[in-house]
């Protein structure tokens, strides 16, 4: 049995980072899913992007130490990651030692793997010193990149850098992705989305693609369940699939970007840490039913899952950033398409009832973070089934076009289909 040598978790995403007490409350159960990588990197932690210059004051870096040995414990890495490329002055050396600093402030608490990001920045050089030295962005961070590592270097036998390039996704058309690859030492590792920036699937034919191009085996960044940018109305607590059983033997590892949603994430997070755990004997069904008893209790399985199928909106399903809002390939809530097909009125009345119960049935359950998290699309997918209750029976559509303004995304496609079905009379 095979498994991903590296299997992280990052708190990459955009909005609000998570709690410094959930970080440590999380650890011991990251480990516990099979997970032995915790990289540190919030986007909204002003130390790590803008204030990149800055070291940490006693009682921060107390705290990161209090987080290192929490990971020590249970023999996971703590990986630490700094944005400096929305300011830096790439040709300046005293911007490259105040750089230094910042990483020799973290070594000195034990980290030995760090990251240098250069991801969501300007495509082009912004200072007029760094256009007369480099030219082009990517001479830019193929310079930063070896001097970095040369330092670290320097610092200890076992320190490793890992960089997340401008261009972090696709085939590397554009010329950055090849370039800055294969012209840094070959032991520094490389941050790779995939075909897309969240992307839908993840194979070999991807993985070798990319070490074709780079000369290295991809680290893949994995963007789900993060719902963060244009998926803020998307709720992502269903199963990782679309991930290869091979992948494991053509990538370095993967690491995973959650939602600010701790507690939601975890549901995704369990799924994706047995997936990479065991690649080839993978089962999405299953381990979906193993995170839910884990998150909220077993009596709760088939009530998740009703809101998972309602809330079905993610890269898995093509839907997001990269994928057309119904296009080819998209997924829905096909039950109740066939429903609408069908056209029985009682039928569809009792597909509402019943699945508004099982949905009003997750107030009862004890994770009550998990309650607050997911109240919204609760309430959302609670709002549709009633809808579609009171309109079928009425013979209306007012109910259901009122729902379409709901504030989050929950079966707004499968609104629409019933509302042209009643107004075409075919409900009956």
């Amino acid at each position: 049995m095979g498994s991903f040598a590296v299997r992280g978790v990052i708190e990459g995403f955009y909005g609000n980072p998570w709690s410094p007490q959930q970080r440590l409350d999380v650890i011991p159960r990251l480990a516990r899913y099979g997970y032995n990588v915790f990289v540190y990197g919030p986007k909204d932690d002003a130390y790590i992007l803008e204030n990149w210059r800055l070291l940490y004051d006693e009682e921060q870096l107390a705290y990161l130490r209090d987080l290192k040995r929490a990971c020590d414990a249970c023999d996971m890495a703590l990986w630490y990651l700094l944005a400096p490329a929305f300011s830096i002055e790439y040709s300046s050396e005293a911007e490259f030692d105040t750089l230094m600093r910042k990483y020799q402030q973290l070594h000195g608490l034990g980290v030995t793997t760090f990251g240098l990001l250069f991801d969501d920045i300007p495509v082009t050089l912004q200072h007029p010193a760094d256009e007369a030295a480099y030219g082009t962005l990517v001479e830019a961070h193929i310079d930063l990149t070896n001097r970095v590592y040369r330092a670290l270097e320097a610092m200890g036998d076992e320190i490793r850098l890992i960089v997340c390039p401008t261009e972090y996704w696709g085939d590397g058309r554009h010329g950055y992705l090849g370039a800055l690859g294969q012209n840094i030492p070959d032991d520094v590792s490389m941050f790779y989305t995939g075909d897309t920036i969240c992307a839908h699937t993840l194979d070999a034919e991807n993985a070798l693609r990319f070490y074709r191009l780079t000369g290295k085996k991809p680290l893949y960044w994995d963007n789900y369940p993060v719902n963060d940018a244009k998926m803020t109305q998307e709720f992502h607590i269903a199963p990782i699939i679309g991930r290869s059983p091979d992948l494991w033997q053509h990538a370095e590892g993967l690491v995973v970007n959650p939602m600010e949603y701790i507690e939601s994430s975890m549901i995704s997070l369990y799924t994706i840490g047995e997936y990479l755990a065991d690649p080839e004997g993978y089962d999405s069904a299953a381990s979906h039913a193993r995170a839910i008893a884990d998150v909220l209790g077993a009596k709760y399985i088939s009530a998740l899952q009703a809101l998972n199928d309602m809330c079905y909106k993610s890269v898995l399903t093509r839907h997001g950033e990269q994928f057309p809002e119904h296009g080819s390939g998209s997924g829905h809530h096909e039950i109740f398409l066939s429903l609408i097909a069908q056209g029985s009125a009682g039928d569809l009345i009792a597909w509402a009832r019943d699945t508004r119960a099982l949905l009003e049935s997750l107030a009862s359950c004890p994770n009550h973070l998990f309650l607050t998290e997911s109240r919204p699309w609760r309430e959302s997918a609670i709002a549709f089934c009633q809808a579609v209750e009171s309109d079928v029976q009425a013979g209306s559509a007012e109910a259901l076009t009122a729902y379409l303004d709901d504030a989050m995304d929950v079966m707004k496609y499968e609104a629409s289909c019933l509302i042209e079905a009643i107004q075409a009379g075919e409900i009956r």
